[in-house]
């Protein structure tokens, strides 16, 4: 699980991603950020009952992702907050390919240093 500090809970802050934020596509994700003006990056992670309806698959492939970020929070810059939604093709995915792709994704959007 990710620290308080880099959790982005508020939905007036989620509302000001899905607005305002700038997106970034790949197969397994949408990646959508916006400068948010503090120290910390701030992130939320979005996976529909469309995805998957068992909430058990959902919850892997968060804790999953969460893992990866938290992993690699040093080399993200700080002051972004980024929602990250997920596809239906990240199901079959595994650990691997799932951290391939978000990275490549956060490079993409230049908040990987």
């Amino acid at each position: 699980m990710l620290s308080s500090p880099h959790r982005l809970a508020k939905d007036r802050d989620i509302k000001r991603v899905l607005v305002r934020g700038r997106s970034f596509f790949s197969p397994l994700f949408r990646v959508r950020l916006i400068a948010n003006g503090l120290e910390p990056s701030r992130f939320a992670i979005v996976i529909s009952s469309k995805v998957s309806k068992r909430a058990t698959v959902r919850n892997l492939i968060k804790r999953r992702l969460t893992e990866i970020i938290r992993l690699n929070l040093a080399a993200i810059k700080p002051g972004y907050d980024v929602m990250i939604t997920v596809s239906n093709r990240a199901l079959p995915a595994g650990y691997h390919e799932l951290e391939t792709q978000l990275l490549t994704d956060f490079k993409k959007a230049r908040i990987v240093i």
